[in-house]
C-alpha cells in the first residue's frame, strides 16, 4: 500500500465515520449558481464585513438594510428577498427605536414582522456562545443576521490572525448552520494621510470575507463602496444621504435614503482626463499594477498631484492596493476605461 510504502502503517484502526465528500467535473456543472439577497450587491449566503469610519453612517446603513428586507423593500434601489432579519446590537442600542421610528416615517411603511433585535453580545471566537445563539435565533428561519458591531462581538486580540480566525469559524457556523447570510459591522484604522482607511485588525477578515463594503466619503458625499465580492464583479459606488426626520415624538433621527440629485452624483462620481492617464498607465502595466514611484515618474507630474487623483479614483472604487506602495486597477476601473463620463475637473 502507498501509506506503508510512505511509511505510514495503521494498525488495527477502523475508517473514520465521516469522509470529505468528492464531486466530479459534472456534478461541478449541477452546482446551483450563487443567488442574490440584494441583487448585484449582497449573496444570499455568506460572510460579509461593512466597515467605515466614525461618524460615517456604517449602523444607519445596516438598520436600513435590516428594515428593507424584512420588508421585501428595495435597498439603496436594488431588489432584496424579503426575510426573517435578527439584528445584534449590544452597541448603542438606546437609539436603535428612534431610527427605526425615522426609517418608517420616511418610507411611510411600518415592520410588524421579521425583525428581531438582540442586545446581548455574542462571543464569536467562543463555541458556547455562538451555539448558544443558533440555537436562541434558530426558530425565526433568520435570512439575514447584522451583527454591529465586530468589537463588542470578540473577546480577543484583533491583530492576532490566530484568534481573528476563530471568530470566523463561528461565524462560518452560523452560515452553514443557519443559511443565512451574516453582515459585521466593523471599524476602520486611522487613515493615513492620502490613504482610505481600511478595516481594522488581521488580514484574516478580508481573505474570509464573500464580501467587503465600505462606507465612506467621496467629493462632499457619503457612498457605499464594494472593495471585495468573491463571486461577481465589484458594483459601482451606490450615492447615500442622511435624511434628518422629524419624530412624533419630538426627537429627530436620521434614516438611509438614495441620494438622487443626478447632478450631484455625477459630479461627485465622475473622472477627469488625468484620473483616465492614471487608470490607463495601470491598465497597460504588466498584472495591471504598479510601484507608485514608478507611477508617479511614468505620469510625469509631482507626487503631491498625483496623489490627488490617487485619494479620487480609491475613493470611487477604481484602484486599489492590494499591498503597501503597490497600486493596481480593479475590474471597476477598467469598465471605467472605454466608457468613461468625462467631466472637466480640476486636478
Amino acid at each position: 500500500m502507498l501509506s506503508e510504502s510512505l511509511g505510514f502503517v495503521e494498525s488495527g484502526s477502523s475508517p473514520p465515520k465521516h469522509l470529505f465528500k468528492l464531486l466530479t467535473r459534472d456534478a461541478l456543472r449541477k452546482l446551483p449558481r450563487p443567488e442574490w439577497l440584494v441583487e448585484g450587491v449582497l449573496p444570499e449566503k455568506g460572510v460579509v464585513f461593512l466597515f467605515g469610519a466614525p461618524a460615517e453612517g456604517k449602523s444607519f446603513v445596516a438598520l436600513d438594510l435590516a428594515m428593507s428586507v424584512a420588508l421585501g423593500a428595495e435597498w439603496l434601489g436594488r431588489e432584496t428577498k424579503r426575510g426573517a432579519v435578527v439584528y445584534v446590537a449590544p452597541e448603542g442600542f438606546w437609539g436603535l427605536p428612534a431610527r427605526c421610528d425615522a426609517w418608517e416615517t420616511d418610507r411611510k411603511r411600518v415592520v410588524s414582522e421579521n425583525l428581531f433585535v438582540q442586545t446581548e453580545a455574542i462571543l464569536l471566537n467562543e463555541d458556547t456562545s455562538v451555539a448558544r445563539f443558533i440555537e436562541s435565533v434558530k426558530a425565526t428561519s433568520p435570512r439575514l443576521i447584522i451583527i454591529d458591531t465586530f468589537a463588542r462581538s470578540f473577546d480577543g486580540d484583533e491583530n492576532s490572525a490566530k484568534e481573528v480566525s476563530q471568530a470566523i469559524r463561528g461565524l462560518d457556523k452560523m452560515v452553514a448552520t443557519l443559511g443565512a447570510l451574516v453582515v459585521v459591522v466593523h471599524h476602520t484604522v486611522k487613515a493615513k494621510k492620502g490613504r482610505t482607511a481600511s478595516e481594522r485588525g488581521s488580514s484574516v477578515l478580508r481573505g474570509a470575507a464573500d464580501t467587503m463594503l465600505r462606507v465612506g466619503e467621496a467629493g462632499g458625499g457619503r457612498f457605499l463602496f464594494c472593495e471585495k465580492q468573491k463571486e461577481a464583479e465589484h458594483f459601482k459606488p451606490i450615492p447615500f444621504e442622511l435624511k434628518q426626520v422629524a419624530l412624533a415624538s419630538g426627537e429627530t433621527s436620521a434614516a438611509v435614503v438614495l441620494s438622487r440629485d443626478t447632478r450631484v452624483v455625477a459630479a461627485k462620481s465622475s473622472i477627469g482626463l488625468n484620473h483616465l492617464r492614471l487608470l490607463g498607465e495601470l491598465a497597460a502595466s504588466p498584472d495591471s499594477r504598479l510601484r507608485w514611484g514608478v507611477l508617479v515618474k511614468q505620469l510625469g507630474e509631482k507626487e503631491g498631484t498625483v496623489r490627488h487623483w490617487r485619494v479620487h479614483l480609491e475613493e470611487l472604487g477604481l484602484i486599489a492596493s492590494p499591498a503597501t506602495g503597490l497600486w493596481e486597477i480593479t475590474a471597476t476601473g477598467r469598465d471605467r476605461l472605454p466608457t468613461a463620463n468625462v467631466l472637466p475637473i480640476a486636478a
